[in-house]
């Protein structure tokens, strides 16, 4: 089934999905969601393992 809103899946990273409205909110004024933040965390979490750091996503932090 199409999404009618135009919000389709762009990326599927590890747990994280973004969608076009997440990638649409990084247009001026440069803002970010936690969908975005959680893609960056996850990102570098795979590519810098750290015993030491402990990267946790927005939707656990608070």
């Amino acid at each position: 089934m199409a999404n009618t809103l135009g919000d389709d899946k762009i990326l599927s990273y590890n747990d994280v999905v973004l969608r076009r409205s997440d990638l649409d909110i990084l247009n001026e004024p440069n803002f970010l969601n936690d969908r975005i933040i959680e893609f960056y965390l996850s990102y570098l979490s795979t590519l810098h393992t750290s015993p030491t750091i402990s990267l946790i996503p927005p939707s656990i932090a608070f």
